[in-house]
């Protein structure tokens, strides 16, 4: 009796995706990605890395550890 109360669960199911979409989180990927090109850069010039590896390394993790707590 309940179950019949309840509908048809292929239309229930359809009208919960409807709503429920799940969004991008386009801020997440572009860290993602600007992270990796950085990380690319730093690790494919040895000029730069040489020069100032470490303070360079330090600093872009720290840049990206504030993006992140922030949610930017």
């Amino acid at each position: 009796m309940a179950i019949t109360e309840m509908g048809d669960c292929d239309e229930i199911g359809k009208q919960l995706n409807k709503r429920h979409k799940p969004q991008t989180e386009w801020t997440l990927m572009l860290i993602a990605i600007i992270a990796g090109i950085g990380c690319i850069i730093m690790h494919g010039s040895s000029h730069f890395e040489k020069a100032t590896g470490a303070y360079a390394q330090a600093a872009f993790s720290t840049s990206l550890k504030r993006c992140i707590s922030k949610g930017i």
